[in-house]
């Protein structure tokens, strides 16, 4: 199956913007550094990074789906991305309850996957439907409610405190664009413009290859980062 090096490469990017993010918040949120980064780093930039993964997860099923219009298999991957984010809430809840993902970016993927089927008809008007969407969370996410059961969707408990959350509204607006982006430049698995074929470079396909592994990298990452300071905090105790 054809890859697109430039989807790769970008969601590589991502990766790595996840990466250097993920590791200063662990830090900071352990008080082992504490980061002064301002609004640029701890609001713009995780933003631009979880907006890239929505994205280009709406413009890679687009794909996807032109090659194989298959309900049944988009269903499936859509539930077992949409499962890998609730073991990420159980393992939250285990061990930092106060701070449980309750909907964050994988649970978030996954029902918009679940959910891709009934927008396809759209083609490039899910780019203007996207945009609506996430004009209308920015608008929801300036208030807050005092009902939790609609979390989820955008509406935000007064009490509300997790590590990640990603709700449909605003966030499935940039998956639904994505898709639309797919239409426009990509129709019938094919690229509507041209660009220079850099994938042979070992720059590109070592990026490259990062986008290719998001998701057992993101699952894996944290693990990761927190065994790592354990055996840092006994090598040097």
């Amino acid at each position: 199956m054809q890859r697109f090096w430039e989807i790769d490469f970008w969601r590589g990017l991502a990766v790595i913007g996840m990466l250097i993010f993920n590791w200063s918040f662990t830090l900071h949120f352990l008080n082992i550094f504490k980061f002064q980064g301002g609004w640029l780093y701890w609001f713009l930039f995780p933003h631009l990074v979880a907006g890239s993964f929505v994205f280009i997860a709406g413009l890679s099923l687009y794909i996807s789906h032109t090659r194989r219009k298959d309900t049944k298999r988009v269903f499936a991957r859509g539930l077992t991305v949409f499962s890998l984010g609730m073991l990420i809430t159980l393992a939250t809840l285990f061990l930092i309850p106060q701070y449980a993902v309750w909907f964050g970016i994988l649970h978030l993927i996954g029902l918009s996957i679940i959910l891709s089927h009934i927008f396809y008809r759209f083609g490039r008007k899910n780019i203007i439907i996207g945009l609506a969407i996430v004009v209308a969370g920015a608008m929801l996410h300036t208030m807050r409610f005092e009902f939790p059961w609609l979390f989820w969707l955008g509406f935000i408990p007064a009490d509300l405190s997790s590590l990640d959350y990603e709700p449909l509204l605003p966030w499935f607006g940039f998956f639904l664009m994505g898709m639309g982006f797919g239409e426009k430049f990509y129709k019938g698995s094919r690229r509507a413009f041209k660009i220079r074929d850099m994938s042979k470079r070992t720059f590109v396909k070592s990026i490259s290859l990062l986008g290719r592994n998001s998701l057992t990298i993101y699952i894996l990452h944290q693990p990761l980062f927190l065994a790592f300071l354990y055996i840092l905090r006994v090598v040097f105790s």
